[in-house]
């Protein structure tokens, strides 16, 4: 997977969580863990 591909995967996946770039990035590379309560405010309307 090309490095754009990647890029568009992440901002993609920040955009549609509501969670900052950053912290897509470093969920994917395991460097930060997915609080539940995290996504739960997220998805509230």
């Amino acid at each position: 997977m090309s490095t754009q591909l990647r890029l568009a995967f992440m901002f993609q996946m920040a955009e549609e969580t509501g969670l900052t770039n950053v912290y897509v990035a470093q969920l994917l590379k395991r460097q930060a863990q997915l609080n539940p309560q995290t996504l739960s405010t997220r998805a509230s309307p």
